[in-house]
């Protein structure tokens, strides 16, 4: 009589010939497999029914990111700031992970966006879909080269530009995140995918540190060193910008108080 509700994740009929899908979807289940953090959407297990591959993941009782930020609505500065803290504590978990060998695995998400965000009806932020997730593991090299994955609103100036990556280009897409959860707005906009990517490359923000900064006093400057064009700039891990961002909750809550 054992019963749990799951997520599944099957890659539609149309697709389900490419092998480049069937790979993406087992990159994932192995690396999803590994990735044991409350602020993670679990993978449970990964199984072939017929022609079928089917991921099963923890099903979450809660919205994703885009559906509470629809219609350009904005989040009230404590949650948002909530939102990005525990985020943080996930990215941060997967960017240090290592293997049953002791190695590095060093997991980077490369599509840190709204869809990819969720927050439960108890308040839990779980990131998930770590399908295109870059991590060192021989076995979790994507093959093709000089192609760019990831949502280009999102991106990272590095990850546009094909460079390298470590887990500071998700921090620039959480900068992205914060932004849209307090302004309402794409912080990366344009006519088309090109655009988008060149405002991203050369980090065109405009005038976003000042905005963010009469919303949230203090958010400014924390803003500015997330979306830092180059990665030396940036914070050096997530636990330092989890750190800032709990100081700031919690002079903001003693604030308002």
């Amino acid at each position: 009589g054992f019963r749990k509700k799951v997520a599944l994740k099957i890659i539609q009929q149309k697709y389900a010939e490419e092998e480049e899908f069937i790979k993406l979807l087992m990159r994932e289940a192995a690396i999803g497999g590994m990735l044991r953090h409350h602020n993670i959407v679990q993978t449970l297990s990964f199984e072939r029914y017929d022609n079928e591959y089917v991921l099963v993941l923890e099903f979450v009782e809660g919205k994703t990111l885009d559906k509470l930020l629809a219609n350009n609505a904005v989040l009230d500065p404590s949650i948002a700031l909530d939102i990005a803290i525990q985020t943080c504590k996930g990215l941060g978990y997967a960017h240090s992970l290592i293997d049953d060998q002791g190695q590095p695995l060093c997991v980077i998400h490369r599509d840190l966006k709204p869809g990819n965000v969720i927050r439960s009806q108890h308040g839990v932020v779980k990131i998930m879909d770590f399908g295109i997730a870059r991590a060192t593991a021989s076995w979790a090299a994507l093959t093709a080269q000089g192609i760019i994955r990831g949502t280009p609103s999102y991106m990272s100036p590095e990850q546009v530009l094909d460079n390298k990556l470590d887990g500071r280009s998700d921090l620039f897409a959480l900068g992205s995140l914060l932004y849209e959860m307090l302004i309402g707005e794409v912080l990366f906009q344009g006519k088309n995918m090109v655009e988008v990517l060149e405002r991203v490359a050369r980090v065109e923000v405009g005038d976003a540190f000042e905005r963010v900064e009469g919303v949230l006093p203090g958010l400014g400057p924390i803003l500015k060193k997330l979306l830092a064009p180059h990665p030396e700039d940036r914070f050096a891990d997530a636990a330092s910008v989890g750190a800032a961002l709990t100081t700031l909750l919690q002079s903001t809550s003693s604030t308002s108080k």
